[in-house]
């Protein structure tokens, strides 16, 4: 992470684009006075967001197919509350919606997001918007 004076924010970048990197004991600015770390930095949560783009955890709850249930677990491990339905899994799990909305994306014939309704609303919109480019 680096904070280059004048921009009152942090900056990252990939490490083949530095040159000549030094460290030294003097900050350039307090880490308080950077906008998003008034209370602080904490380091794991702005590489989760800013770099990895993990947003925070939300609950979701989905209905997939069983045989899913080892790319679920490989996907979300412990984060996963499963029952079993039939021949379906109704899972209620802990995570960020973008590696939900992933896992749904690429198991969309067998799986399908129950809640929160914003994000269901937000998966059809989206799911309409690409049906949309395949009309004939």
């Amino acid at each position: 992470l680096v904070s280059i004076s004048g921009y009152g924010k942090l900056l990252h970048y990939p490490c083949e684009a530095m040159s000549e990197v030094a460290q030294t004991l003097v900050p350039v600015r307090n880490i308080t006075e950077l906008a998003g770390c008034e209370n602080g930095l904490d380091a794991r949560d702005y590489v989760m967001r800013h770099i990895y783009r993990q947003d925070e955890a939300e609950t979701h709850e989905i209905l997939c197919a069983r045989h899913l249930a080892g790319e679920l677990y490989a996907a979300f491990g412990a984060a996963c509350e499963v029952r079993e339905e039939g021949e379906h899994m109704r899972v209620t799990l802990n995570a960020p919606w973008i590696s939900v909305r992933r896992f749904l994306l690429v198991h969309l014939k067998h799986a399908t997001l129950l809640s929160p309704d914003t994000r269901v609303g937000q998966l059809r919109g989206e799911l309409a918007g690409a049906l949309a480019c395949y009309t004939s």
